[in-house]
């Protein structure tokens, strides 16, 4: 039998704030990385038009993006892709990359971080 509590998310409450090395963005940790004894983090993203993920980089963490709605380009080194609502791609740790709003409405996207991202792992 499982002794922990189950936890309940609830999107108002959560406290959106805007991640190092991003422009007009609004994240919510949807799964923070202590509730998934540090396996994994699920964080939801809006980049308003004009916005991007300027280049960064993990050391750590493998970062899964699911395109939710708008487009956006995205440049993992030296490839560049063109993603829209329901695409997704698998980035690997320590690849730089760089997302750029391409629609005139918002990006929604959700990141999947495993194992889950640490304060001290976006890099420049």
């Amino acid at each position: 039998m499982n002794t922990k509590p189950f936890k309940h998310y609830v999107e108002s409450e959560l406290e959106p704030y805007t991640p190092p090395r991003h422009t007009l963005t609004s994240n919510l940790r949807l799964l923070p990385g202590a509730d998934a004894d540090g396996a994994v983090s699920v964080v939801r993203g809006i980049i308003e038009h004009g916005g991007s993920a300027l280049p960064h980089r993990h050391m750590k963490s493998t970062q899964f993006l699911h395109i939710l709605s708008g487009r956006c380009s995205v440049e993992l080194g030296a490839d560049i892709l063109e993603l829209g609502g329901g695409d997704s791609v698998l980035i690997p740790t320590d690849v730089v990359h760089h997302v750029e709003v391409l629609s005139t409405e918002p990006l929604e996207l959700i990141n999947v971080y495993y194992p889950a991202l640490a304060a001290d792992d976006t890099i420049e």
